[in-house]
C-alpha cells in the first residue's frame, strides 16, 4: 500500500506540473514566444526539483534528456517552436505518468529490477520483459525522447542471450508518422555508416522497430578523445559519406547533430533517426509535411526554419555536417554563421595549417545561402574532407600569410614574405601613403634580388625563411583567394 500511495502522489506532482504546462501553452499563443522562453526554462527546472526525487535513477535520467534537450539551451526564435517543445514535454510527463499507474514501484529509488539477462540469462523473460513479436525487450533502458522509448532486447532465439540489439518503441502516439518514416527511410537505404533496422512493427501496440546494438552510444567527446586533425577529418568524412549515401536516394536527413551518430565498434560512425527526413519527389508523396519546422536550432540549416519545402536541398544536410564539423574540433555549438566570429574562432592569434584547412570547409559549409555553399551534398563534402586530412597528413602547407609557414629546411624557422604576388595586380597596390612609380621601384628591386622579372604576366611568390634564409619561389597564374588578405610587407 505504501508503494501505491508513493505512486499516487508522484502522479499528482506530475498532474500539477501538466496544468502550469498547459497554462504556458496557453499563455505562449497569446504572448509569443519570447516572453514564455523563462518561464518555461523555469518550468523544466522546477519539475525535475519536484518530481524528479520520487523517480528512479532511470525514469529520472529519460525525464531530464527529454526536458533538458540540446533545444532548450538556445533561444526560441518562433512560437510554434516553443508550442512543439510543450508538446514533447507533455507528452513525456503523460506517459511516465500513466506508466506509474500500472508501476507503482517504480517511483521508489530502489534497486532497479534486474533482466533475465542480468540474473543469469537464459530463454525465459525476466521480470519487466516484454514480448515484441520475436523479441523480447528487457528492462534495461537505452534512454530515449519525446517520441519513443529505448530498451535492450533479444531475439527469441538467442537463448544465451549473447547478441544484443536496441528495440525503440513509440511512446507519443502523435508522433506515429515521424516513426513510420524514421523506418521507411533506414529501410531504403543500405550503407555501413546508415543505421540497419532489423526489424520492425508498426501494427504492434505500441509499435516498435530494432536496430543493432550500439553500447559505444552516440558521438561525443570521449571519442575524440586523442584524434589527430587528420583522423578527426577521416571520421566527419565518413559521417558524410552516410549521409551522401541518403543524398543519392533522394533523402533529406535534416536532424544532424551529434546525437544522431552512433559509434559502432571499431570507431565506425552510423547515422541514425531519420525521423525527420526529407524525400525530393516531385511525383509521389513526401516523408514529411512542407510547413514541418525540423531540426536542431544548433544545426539546423536558415532555410528548415519556416519550413519551406521548396528550399529543401542536401545543401541543408551539408550546413549542418558543417556545424558538426566544427564542434568535434572546437566542442561546442552555436546558433547560425559565428564560426569566424572572435568568440568562437578556432585559430586563434596564431593559427596553423590545420586551422586554414579546417576553415576552408567551414566557409564553404556554414553559409547563410544555400546556393552560395561550396559543397551541394555529403559526398562532395566528404571528398573535401579527406583530401584537406591527406594534406595534413602530407604536412602540406597551406598559401595564406595568416598561417605561419615552417621552413622545410631547418624545420626550426618560418618563412616571411619577400615577393608578393600582389604587386602584379593594380587594384591592390600602391600602399596609401606610397606613390605608384615609388612602389613598382620597391617591386622592381626585389624581384631583381632574387633573379626574377617584374613586368607583365605571371606574378611571383618569393618565401624566405628568417632563420636559416632557404628560399621558395612560385609562380601564379592566378591568384589563390587566400593571398589576397596578407598584409604587405616592405
Amino acid at each position: 500500500m505504501a508503494d501505491l500511495d508513493r505512486g499516487r502522489h508522484t502522479q499528482e506532482l506530475i498532474e500539477k506540473q501538466l496544468d502550469e504546462l498547459r497554462s504556458l501553452a496557453s499563455a505562449a499563443e497569446t504572448q509569443g514566444a519570447d516572453r514564455i522562453r523563462g518561464r518555461l526554462r523555469r518550468w523544466v527546472d522546477r519539475t525535475l526539483a519536484t518530481v524528479g526525487p520520487h523517480l528512479s535513477r532511470e525514469e529520472l535520467e529519460n525525464l531530464r534528456a527529454t526536458l533538458r534537450s540540446p533545444r532548450m539551451a538556445v533561444s526560441i526564435d518562433a512560437t510554434r517552436d516553443l508550442l512543439e517543445d510543450v508538446q514533447e514535454y507533455a507528452d513525456a510527463l503523460a506517459a511516465l505518468h500513466d506508466d506509474l499507474g500500472q508501476h507503482p514501484k517504480s517511483v521508489l529509488r530502489a534497486e532497479s529490477v534486474p533482466s533475465a539477462q542480468q540474473a543469469g540469462g537464459g530463454p525465459s523473460k525476466g521480470r519487466g520483459e516484454k514480448r515484441f513479436g520475436d523479441w523480447i525487450r528487457t528492462s534495461e533502458s537505452l534512454g530515449g525522447g519525446g517520441q519513443g522509448d529505448v530498451f535492450i532486447a533479444f531475439h527469441k532465439d538467442d537463448t544465451e542471450r549473447q547478441r544484443p540489439h536496441a528495440l525503440k518503441q513509440l511512446r507519443n502516439a502523435k508522433r506515429a508518422e515521424r516513426f513510420r518514416r524514421e523506418i521507411e527511410a533506414a529501410l531504403a537505404l543500405d550503407h555501413p555508416n546508415i543505421i540497419k533496422v532489423v526489424a520492425h512493427d508498426l501494427a504492434h501496440q505500441p509499435a516498435y522497430l530494432v536496430t543493432p546494438l550500439y553500447p559505444a552510444g552516440h558521438l561525443s567527446e570521449k571519442h575524440l578523445e586523442g584524434m589527430g586533425a587528420a583522423e578527426k577529418l577521416r571520421l566527419f568524412a565518413r559521417i558524410c559519406r552516410g549521409v551522401g549515401h541518403a543524398h543519392e536516394a533522394r533523402i533529406i536527413h535534416r536532424d544532424l547533430k551529434p546525437e544522431n551518430v552512433l559509434m559502432a565498434d571499431g570507431g565506425e560512425p552510423v547515422v541514425t533517426d531519420f525521423g525527420l527526413c526529407y524525400l525530393q519527389d516531385a511525383e509521389g508523396p513526401r516523408l514529411t509535411e512542407t510547413q514541418e519546422v525540423a531540426g536542431p536550432r544548433f544545426y539546423k540549416a536558415p532555410e528548415l526554419e519556416d519550413g519551406a519545402a521548396e528550399a529543401l536541398t542536401p545543401s541543408s544536410d551539408v550546413y549542418s555536417l558543417g556545424k558538426l564539423l566544427y564542434w568535434m574540433f572546437g566542442g561546442r555549438a552555436f546558433e547560425r554563421e559565428k564560426h569566424r566570429d572572435a568568440k568562437y574562432d578556432l585559430r586563434g592569434k596564431k593559427p596553423r595549417d590545420v586551422h586554414a584547412l579546417l576553415y576552408q570547409l567551414l566557409d564553404e559549409t556554414i553559409v547563410l545561402e544555400a546556393a552560395q555553399r561550396g559543397y551541394q551534398d555529403g559526398n562532395a563534402l566528404a571528398k573535401a574532407a579527406e583530401e584537406r586530412a591527406q594534406l595534413i597528413v602530407a604536412e602540406a602547407h597551406v598559401l595564406e600569410l595568416t598561417v605561419p609557414q615552417s621552413c622545410l629546411f631547418c624545420r626550426v624557422g618560418a618563412y616571411e614574405i619577400r615577393v608578393d604576388p600582389r604587386w602584379w595586380y593594380k587594384d591592390l597596390w600602391p600602399r596609401p601613403e606610397q606613390q605608384p612609380g615609388e612602389w613598382r621601384h620597391f617591386a622592381e628591386q626585389q624581384c631583381r634580388r632574387y633573379g626574377l622579372a617584374y613586368g607583365e604576366g605571371a606574378a611571383w611568390l618569393v618565401l624566405q625563411c628568417d632563420r636559416c634564409g632557404n628560399v621558395q619561389t612560385f609562380q601564379l597564374f592566378e591568384l589563390p583567394d587566400g593571398l589576397k588578405n596578407w598584409h604587405l610587407r616592405k
